[in-house]
């Protein structure tokens, strides 16, 4: 597959099943070992509360980056939509790590570096194949 620099790519990234799984494990892990401690009991509910309103969110929305809606490739030019509908032009757009569940991807905007996880069943094959084409000839 050859792609031409000018090419433009739109990503958006969709809800993961593998993120669900995962954040599903390792809560219930947590609660078996604060179930399990040697805690007093009002303790351990309190504990236990206080990570379920932090899960809730995450068991709600499936996105590790639910600020991201979209992000756009064109004219040799990143582009990255917020949740709040504002659109920043991205100076560098690079990989960091790459493996069979995520890639953490790290974005530049003027001076500020952002950093997001993205899992590989938010997008499709095809354009996480471009989204390494295009970040490797950057």
């Amino acid at each position: 597959m050859k792609l031409s620099p000018s090419s433009e790519i739109i990503l958006k990234p969709t809800k993961s099943k593998v993120y669900f799984r995962l954040i599903s494990i390792l809560y219930f892990l947590t609660v078996a070992l604060i179930v399990y401690s040697s805690l007093f009991s009002l303790i351990k509910l309190a504990l236990i509360a206080v990570l379920s309103v932090y899960m809730i969110p995450e068991f709600i929305n499936k996105n590790p980056s639910n600020f991201i809606i979209e992000m756009i490739y064109r004219n040799k030019e990143w582009y990255i939509t917020t949740k709040n509908g504002i659109t920043e032009d991205c100076d560098e757009l690079r990989i960091i790590i790459h493996n069979t569940l995520f890639q953490l991807i790290q974005i530049s905007i003027l001076d500020k570096r952002k950093l997001f996880i993205l899992f590989n069943d938010q997008i499709s094959e095809h354009q996480l194949r471009q989204l390494h084409h295009i970040s490797s000839n950057e």
